[in-house]
C-alpha cells in the first residue's frame, strides 16, 4: 500500500504490479492491467544452409547461363584479341555469380535491418507501457488507474 490516494473516492491506491498478482483480483481486471511480454526480435530467416545452398544454385545457374550466352554471341576475342575459345564465358559466368550472390545476399540483409527497425519502435512503445506498469497505481474501490508521476530517467 501506498500513500497515494484515489482522486474520485479518497481510497488508498494499489500499485498496479501488486493488483496483477493478487489472486482475489479478478481476470477480467488482471488482463486489462497485466504487461505484456518483453517483445522478442524476429529472425529474417537469415543466412541459414539452405539458403546459401538455394542462393548459390541460382547464382551458379544465372553464371552459367549468361557465360553460354556471352560465349556464342560476343565471339572468341573478348574482352580482348588473342583469347581462347571460352574465355569469355568464363568471365563473364564469374562477374554474373558475384552480381546474383550479392544481389541475393543483399535482400537478407534488408530483410534484417527492417525486421531491427521494427523491433526498435515495438521495444519503444513496450517501455513506455512498463514505466506506465511500474509507476501507476490502481484503485480497488471505484476501479480506475491512477497515473503515477512521470519517469525521471530516459
Amino acid at each position: 500500500m501506498s500513500d497515494a490516494r484515489c482522486p474520485q473516492c479518497n481510497n488508498a491506491l494499489v500499485p498496479i504490479a501488486a493488483v496483477v498478482n493478487d489472486p482475489a483480483t479478478a481476470d477480467a481486471v488482471r488482463a486489462s492491467l497485466a504487461l505484456a511480454a518483453t517483445p522478442k526480435p524476429r529472425a529474417a530467416g537469415g543466412l541459414g544452409c539452405m539458403s546459401i545452398i538455394l542462393s548459390g544454385s541460382v547464382a551458379f545457374a544465372a553464371a552459367v547461363i549468361i557465360g553460354g550466352i556471352s560465349q556464342f554471341t560476343l565471339g572468341t576475342d573478348y574482352p580482348a584479341p588473342g583469347y581462347r575459345f571460352g574465355e569469355a564465358a568464363i568471365f563473364s559466368g564469374i562477374a554474373a555469380f558475384i552480381i546474383v550472390m550479392v544481389a541475393m545476399f543483399s535482400v537478407f540483409v534488408w530483410r534484417q535491418a527492417n525486421n531491427d527497425r521494427i523491433y526498435k519502435k515495438i521495444v519503444a512503445v513496450w517501455y513506455t507501457q512498463k514505466i506506465a506498469y511500474d509507476n501507476d497505481s490502481y484503485c480497488t474501490t471505484c476501479h480506475t488507474r491512477v497515473a503515477g508521476p512521470p519517469a525521471t530517467t530516459p
